[in-house]
């Protein structure tokens, strides 16, 4: 059950990588060409037999040789589409459920978490930094030395909640690579309260 957990879990990145979005271009394609070709074919259907005949043998070659009444070649013609249309439906699913099934092995990533203050350059930062997924399942604490802290983390969406020396800094940001790094100046944060 574990292993079709993480499978589902893993089609929400999938749908966002390069690989869906070239997979649901070629989908689209696929059905445009297929749509206007059924559309093609519904126009031959009306005309009168020996029209019909006529205009096939220019369009498809194939028809000359064939034995079957223009009208059994146009839905012969249409079916093979579909066949097609299926087919290009097959291997995109199949496509996507192979990145599934190998892109669960790399559902961490790494946040990298820099503080600078140019108007100081020489004063090093550090502090504490609370990082918590938007769905509430995942919280992860870190401390800042020498400016930058590293967080390990599994893709997805989160808020991230620095203090420091300087103040707070709330964020958001969404980890789908194995690597991000953020760089936060030391004027994004609130100041802290005077007591």
């Amino acid at each position: 059950m574990g292993e079709l957990k993480a499978f589902l879990d893993s089609l929400g990145v999938v749908a966002k990588s390069p690989y869906a979005f070239v997979a649901y271009f070629g989908v689209i394609a696929a059905w445009v060409y297929i749509t206007i070709s059924r559309h093609q074919l519904n126009t031959l259907k009306a005309l009168p037999e020996d029209e019909r005949a006529d205009v096939l043998k220019q369009k498809y070659p194939s028809f000359s040789k064939t034995t079957v009444s223009g009208k059994e070649f146009v839905e012969l013609q249409k079916h093979k589409l579909l066949f097609w249309g299926f087919v290009v439906f097959v291997v995109v699913g199949m496509l996507l459920g192979t990145i599934a099934i190998v892109r669960p092995q790399n559902t961490k990533g790494e946040v990298r978490v820099m503080l600078t203050c140019p108007a100081e350059p020489s004063r090093v930062y550090s502090g504490y930094i609370t990082v918590r997924s938007l769905d509430g399942k995942n919280t992860n604490f870190g401390e800042v030395h020498g400016g930058e802290a590293q967080i390990p983390l599994p893709y997805g969406d989160y808020k991230i909640q620095i203090s420091n020396q300087i103040g707070t800094k709330d964020d958001q940001f969404t980890l789908s690579v194995p690597s991000l790094v953020l760089t936060y100046d030391c004027d994004d944060y609130r100041p802290k309260k005077a007591r």
